[in-house]
């Protein structure tokens, strides 16, 4: 019998593929909305895509600032005649079914950007985030430095950012868990305000002691039932229990940056990627 996840999709209208080696489409979905699909197509994209929409739906529910998500139904009809989203220079067909859909952040009236300079980082509304996406980073294991982008609104100038790629896990099995977590951070450290790291800190670990267990439970349920193995089981379980460990792993390991390791990545701000405003319309 055929079950429909919660909450799922299907793909309409394919619009691009994304930068990256990730090989992700932006397509349009039943619901009108646009999603940058990720592809199940191997046992390891299979983990990292079950950990990406625990991970996800867990800090939205603590509040951190993230991009709705959906299952999205390729079907085997969609992938033939859209051979733009075909993997490795159009010549392999991706795998009909249930992939990870991220929903496209910005409207017409914005601008969304991979990069800020340095310069800009005093606009971004909710740059306090930024110790949040740490401290859920150190409790769920993640292993990768935070990704993110940025949103501008063209009416009011103010920029709030949208953390991104949330996949990659140590394993719950790891016998020597991590308990250095620099690699973390954002590769650009000025993000981080100073003047609140302790504050931050503080607030966001208090976070996952009130809300951290119900949010594992609720966002397990919206898992599809397909994609629920005994490992994200596990992990699932690893995090209820970690939470008690977690300030003591945040605290002990989090320290003043250096200002030899804080030089700023000055770069020019530019499009995620270019994109008709109509379409968002």
């Amino acid at each position: 019998m055929h079950i429909v996840p919660s909450g799922a999709v299907s793909a309409t209208q394919f619009i691009r593929r994304m930068r990256g080696k990730s090989q992700a489409p932006l397509i349009e979905a039943s619901d009108t909305f646009l999603y940058v699909v990720k592809w199940i197509f191997d046992a390891r994209s299979a983990c990292n895509i079950r950990n990406e929409s625990l991970r996800n739906s867990i800090y939205g529910q603590l509040g951190l600032p993230v991009a709705s998500w959906a299952p999205v139904d390729v079907s085997h009809e969609f992938i033939q005649k859209s051979r733009g989203l075909w993997l490795n220079g159009s010549k392999e067909r991706p795998v009909a079914g249930y992939h990870f859909g991220s929903r496209w952040v910005g409207r017409a009236e914005e601008t969304v950007f991979d990069l800020l300079p340095t310069t800009w980082h005093e606009r971004i509304q909710n740059r306090a985030a930024f110790w949040g996406a740490y401290v859920a980073d150190v409790w769920t294991m993640r292993r990768d430095p935070r990704q993110a982008i940025f949103v501008e609104d063209h009416v009011s100038g103010d920029v709030r950012v949208v953390f991104i790629d949330h996949g990659s896990t140590y394993p719950v099995t790891y016998k020597s868990q991590p308990t250095n977590f620099e690699g973390l951070f954002y590769p650009d450290r000025t993000i981080y305000d100073e003047s609140c790291r302790t504050e931050e800190l503080h607030f966001w670990i208090q976070q996952v002691r009130c809300l951290g267990e119900a949010a594992v439970r609720t966002s397990y349920d919206s898992v599809p039932s397909e994609w629920k193995t005994a490992s994200i089981d596990v992990f699932a379980e690893f995090l209820i229990k970690r939470i008690g460990e977690l300030e003591n792993l945040v605290l002990s390991a989090s320290r003043p940056f250096h200002a030899e390791g804080n030089r700023p990545i000055r770069v020019i701000p530019k499009r995620s990627a270019p994109f008709d405003p109509g379409i968002l319309a």
